[in-house]
């Protein structure tokens, strides 16, 4: 299944922000080559290439190598060309949820850098929530300004004029996923995530997508069975590595306890430059994420 990340403008757009050199695949790192950063897949044309790559680090749909986790889900539903219709095979349950979402008067605005500020708020505050680093607001400026061969879109859900759900959605050759996506904990109760995921999806049948992803999530995790509401098809993803990782990062939970007690201004002060560097940090030690 070709996804957003066999975009030829990826790699490009990635190395040049972050100064890494790359080639139509992905990014070197380093010395250890990695298709791709910062995104769920890599180029599924990578696999006939690997041998030319003595380090790498791969996603896929499947192992391309006997060293690598599968910790991950993505999920996605096949569209339909009427957005009437798409609503319609909706389970009562969830077009209830849209509706009340609605009668809440939260509102949802979509376009470009004008709403990078709010976006980017939203997903600071819930990147601090889960102890994670988060990317610098210039890297998402430079996808909503530089993405091409497809859409590059901010949804951003208002309540009172107040930002309270944000999501990031790019595509290429029909396929639209929701690579970034946010909310704040305090109004989930009304149902703020259901209205963003509907009006993407609203916007990617608008213009003749034929996948809408959700993007990835852990295996079984209550993320994942949000997903499922919506009758997902899931896929296990692979990250395959040319060698065999020594330590995997995300259990050491003392970093992200540590990471949620600092003050948002100072996470996102720190985090840009963590999540720049954490490949590097993983080259050197031999982790994975």
């Amino acid at each position: 299944m070709k996804t957003i990340v066999n975009n030829p403008c990826l790699p490009g757009l990635i190395g040049n922000y972050y100064n890494y050199k790359y080639d139509e695949y992905g990014v070197w790192v380093g010395s250890k080559y990695v298709c791709l950063p910062f995104f769920s897949y890599g180029n599924i044309n990578f696999k006939n290439k690997i041998k030319n790559y003595p380090k790498w680090e791969f996603r896929g749909f499947e192992p391309v190598s006997e060293y690598y986790t599968s910790t991950k889900i993505t999920s996605y539903i096949k569209l339909d060309c009427d957005i009437t219709h798409q609503f319609n095979q909706l389970g009562s349950n969830l077009k209830r949820k849209i509706k009340k979402a609605l009668k809440n008067n939260i509102e949802i605005k979509s376009g470009g850098i004008e709403l990078l500020k709010d976006y980017y708020l939203i997903y600071s505050k819930n990147m601090l929530k889960l102890g994670s680093p988060v990317l610098k607001i210039g890297f998402f400026n430079e996808i909503i300004t530089k993405y091409s061969n497809g859409n590059a879109k901010i949804f951003v859900a208002y309540l009172n004029d107040k930002p309270i759900g944000s999501a990031l959605l790019i595509s290429y050759l029909g396929f639209y996923e929701n690579c970034w996506f946010a909310t704040l904990r305090k109004y989930n109760k009304l149902y703020t995530s259901y209205l963003l995921h509907w009006e993407m999806i609203k916007f990617a049948i608008e213009n003749k997508a034929r996948i809408y992803s959700f993007g990835r999530s852990n295996q079984n995790s209550s993320v994942l069975k949000y997903k499922q509401q919506w009758n997902t098809e899931n896929i296990t993803l692979y990250w395959s590595f040319s060698e065999k990782p020594k330590i995997n990062i995300r259990k050491i939970h003392i970093l992200r306890i540590l990471w949620k007690a600092l003050p948002l201004s100072i996470a996102n002060l720190l985090g840009p430059v963590f999540a720049k560097n954490i490949y590097t940090l993983f080259i050197i030690f031999s982790l994975t994420f």
